[in-house]
């Protein structure tokens, strides 16, 4: 375990206190933290008030004290950004530096307002190399005077102030971050004796007091080299040199094209895999985990790692997948890809913010792949189905339901098919849309009255729906009828489907297989002489309705008055 992380816990019911504590191990989402204050070890989930980081970075103080780091942004913004090159490096440009500030919840106008100040001392920093539009930390070189020293960066980086009240630090080390001060670096000095007489000079704060002269250079070596050797590579770095790559990769193109990506990326063995992901930035994994999602090979070290997949991250892949497969149709590889990666996203559960992303990617994927793709879009579309069920008014409100009628289109109508399961929660949500064409693509009336035995029976029994959908569909299918089982079939489903078969299409369709069924044939003439008789019946009831009428007419003679 990397003895430089620490836990850092904050209390939101506690005034915000913060606890800190030394990382024992982790698994997943769990941390085993040591605590500081006590020693006691337990076993805490990383969540928005519970995490690790490395003491002294950007990340800590913006868990810890955002006020501080915002005031740092304020007073001495080109410290900041000179950490920033050095945490965050190798090679970035100032909108990519700003963005890694933003999301340590730092507001834009801030930033922006920093780096106007900062960026003139950025480039002359004496460490920092500005080249191709982009800023490099540069380490020193052994023989550099200054090279044993404190970096400038976290020098710069570290005012001179106590940290956050509450805020524990590691057994046996200090809060290695400050606030920034305009007090001296070691206020007590100006009321003490000389340095050169005083004995108990541990009394001044041991993260403030820059290794002076009297250190041992055996003590001071390590703690100024070892922080370099352990910067492990960002995600982006870490996949440019899988990919071979560097050093001119595009590392915008990873976030556009995410589906390309994990297609060149699959490549990998699982062993890589793995060497990869141990590679990598700790903090950065989450993110690498989500971009490897869309890997077609069922890889081991990615399907059991998506638990610990950034689910920001995840949603952005998403996003950007949708789009991938609507700009490259053509690409065969793509559409795997993004199977695999809703085949993985199924296997966890998917926030509510993230459904719409989820909804435009099994869209995507239903117009791009064949039938292959249908048992895990049925599955992604039964989840979606049984959410948008539970879900308050408000919040359908960000759902794109013509995605979501593109992504059930494909899919066949069976009892608890995810098909019905999204009808009949259209039915209920939506009921104004209902009757739309493209819910009931590819429908037949036999597979429609064997999915109503499901939940689609409250969708089939709704007068609009037999009125625009099942009638038509009768009609439609009749003049098809060739064979006396088929004909069967129809007039053997439930009555609210039979009533809509015309009369008269029943009969054209008896007429039509008779020509090529001795049995029908045999029965047609029977039928047909009944018709001729309903038809005389008629005739007959029409007449002595005529004589009727007839007889009840007065007689023009019998009314003539007597003149005689």
């Amino acid at each position: 375990m990397d003895q430089h992380q620490i836990v850092v816990s904050r209390s939101p019911g506690d005034g915000g206190r913060v606890r800190t504590g030394a990382l024992l191990k982790r698994s997943g989402s769990i941390m085993t933290v040591r605590w500081d204050e006590d020693g006691r070890e337990e076993d805490v989930r990383i969540s928005p008030d519970a995490t690790f980081v490395v003491p002294g970075t950007l990340r800590h103080q913006a868990f810890v004290d955002l006020d501080g780091l915002k005031d740092r942004l304020e007073t001495e913004p080109s410290a900041v950004y000179v950490q920033a090159v050095r945490e965050y490096g190798p090679a970035l440009t100032a909108l990519e530096l700003k963005a890694k500030l933003a999301e340590l919840r730092v507001d834009q106008a801030t930033l922006d307002k920093a780096w106007r100040r900062a960026q003139a001392k950025l480039k002359d920093h004496e460490q920092v190399e500005f080249r191709r539009g982009k800023y490099r930390w540069r380490k020193p070189r052994p023989d550099q005077p200054g090279a044993a020293e404190p970096q400038p960066a976290p020098a710069e980086a570290q005012a001179a102030s106590p940290p956050a009240p509450g805020a524990a630090t590691n057994t046996g080390s200090p809060s290695p971050f400050l606030k920034p001060s305009p007090a001296p670096a070691t206020p007590p000095e100006p009321t003490t004796p000389p340095k050169a007489t005083t004995p108990p000079k541990a009394a001044a704060p041991p993260q403030v007091t820059a290794p002076i002269e009297a250190a041992t250079t055996e003590a001071a070596a390590p703690a100024e080299t070892t922080p370099e050797p352990e910067e492990p590579p960002t995600w982006q770095d870490a996949f440019a040199a899988a990919l071979e790559d560097a050093p001119l990769a595009d590392e915008a193109l990873y976030t556009r094209s995410p589906l390309a990506t994990a297609v060149r990326l699959d490549r990998l063995n699982d062993a890589a895999i793995e060497r990869l992901l141990a590679s990598i930035r700790e903090d950065d994994r989450p993110a690498a985990l989500a971009r490897l999602a869309a890997t077609p090979r069922n890889a081991a070290p990615v399907t059991a790692g998506m638990a610990d997949a950034d689910p920001a991250v995840l949603a952005a892949v998403m996003a950007a997948s949708a789009g991938e497969l609507r700009t490259r149709p053509t690409d065969p590889a793509l559409g795997p890809a993004a199977v695999r990666l809703l085949e993985r996203l199924t296997a966890r559960a998917v926030p509510d913010e993230s459904l719409p992303a989820l909804i435009r990617l099994a869209a995507a994927v239903t117009e791009e792949v064949g039938k292959d793709a249908l048992d895990v879009l049925d599955r992604v579309a039964k989840a979606v189905g049984e959410r948008l069920a539970a879900m308050p008014e408000q919040q359908r409100e960000s759902i794109d339901l013509d995605a979501v009628s593109r992504m059930v289109a494909g899919l066949p109508f069976t009892p608890q098919g995810a098909r019905a399961t999204v009808l009949a929660t259209v039915g209920r949500a939506w009921p104004q849309r209902i009757t739309e064409e493209i819910w009931w693509r590819g429908a037949t009336l036999t597979a429609l009255a064997q999915a109503a035995a499901g939940p689609l029976g409250s969708v089939t029994s709704r007068p609009d729906v037999a009125r625009k959908v099942l009638a038509p569909l009768a009609e439609e299918e009749l003049p098809k009828v060739t064979s006396r089982v088929r004909l069967a079939g129809l007039l053997g489903l439930p009555t609210e489907f039979v009533r809509h078969l015309p009369p008269t299409g029943v009969a054209s369709a008896f007429r039509r297989i008779a020509a090529e069924d001795p049995i029908v044939a045999a029965w047609l003439p029977l039928l047909a002489q009944n018709e001729r008789v309903a038809r005389l019946q008629e005739e007959l009831e029409q007449a002595q309705a005529e004589l009727r009428q007839a007889n009840e007419r007065p007689n023009p003679q019998q009314e003539r008055p007597d003149t005689a």
